[in-house]
């Protein structure tokens, strides 16, 4: 390998040193060294016997990550709303006022349109997605993990505001209440939801996501993901048929870079939104 040879090596490769050994035994090396400088703008070196190196501290790459739009709504006015029920799990259907009135937000609220969207399995999100996007909007499919709290045995049974908020209080604090899904074990679900959702998605290239869900899911979704404490899930707001606007990245592990209320979407971000 001839000086121009090594130079050009130099060239393509650009590395911080060249170092030449293995240098033929006849005539001056610093010369060939010399010949390699007048050719390559960098810093050559000659090799020698047992020669140390030390290397400057490689500079991690920032790796800019591909953000990711979550939309939650809540679903629409049901039959546990109206009954003032603890319906969790409970597969209860919307009220015709429940339908009446995501009619009524379908005119004044822009829903944004997302590369994909899904819904909690359980009728009163199916039937807010078809109501809210149906039929121009097909449902990619049902996510079970996006559930409401499990209420256990609980399940059904009626409540007063004073009985809903002494339940929640206790909840909150981590305190156990009968066979019910605990604040700690919910949160870890809601994450790993989102999580789950949001790689799901992005591995087949959409960047969005609408998701049909529950008041406590988007409530817990919100809280944790601004790494509050459950002392803030109560000043979350999710009424029926609205939600929120999240934008994620996996930077560190889960990310919340923005947060807004659906009802806040504004002309921009409903370029081919949903009426």
């Amino acid at each position: 390998m001839t000086s121009t040879d090594v130079a050009q090596l130099g060239c393509k490769a650009a590395p911080g040193m060249l170092l030449l050994s293995h240098l033929p035994l006849y005539g001056d090396p610093h010369l060939l060294v010399d010949q390699v400088k007048a050719q390559w703008n960098g810093e050559v070196r000659l090799a020698q016997t047992l020669m140390t190196v030390e290397l400057p501290a490689l500079k991690r790459r920032r790796v800019c990550l591909m953000e990711f739009q979550l939309v939650l709504v809540r679903h629409g006015y049901s039959l546990g709303n109206e009954k003032s029920l603890f319906s969790g799990w409970s597969d209860v259907p919307l009220t015709e006022r429940g339908r009446r009135e995501l009619r009524e937000l379908r005119q004044v609220i822009r829903y944004p349109r997302t590369g994909r969207y899904f819904s909690s399995d359980l009728s009163r999100c199916r039937e807010t997605f078809q109501e809210l996007y149906g039929p121009h909007i097909v449902l990619d499919g049902l996510r079970p993990e996006f559930r409401e709290i499990c209420f256990g045995s609980l399940e059904n049974r009626p409540g007063t505001q004073e009985d809903f908020m002494h339940f929640f209080r206790a909840w909150l604090a981590g305190h156990p209440i009968l066979d019910v899904e605990t604040y700690k074990a919910f949160r870890r679900r809601v994450l790993e939801a989102v999580a789950g959702l949001m790689r799901d998605c992005l591995a087949q290239g959409s960047q969005s996501a609408t998701v049909v869900t529950h008041s406590g899911l988007i409530k817990t979704a919100v809280t944790a993901l601004n790494h509050w404490g459950p002392e803030q899930w109560p000043q979350i707001e999710a009424p029926n048929g609205l939600g929120y606007i999240l934008t994620l990245s996996a930077e560190n592990g889960l990310r919340l870079s923005s947060q807004r209320p659906l009802s806040t979407c504004s002309q921009k971000d409903a370029v081919g939104a949903i009426y």
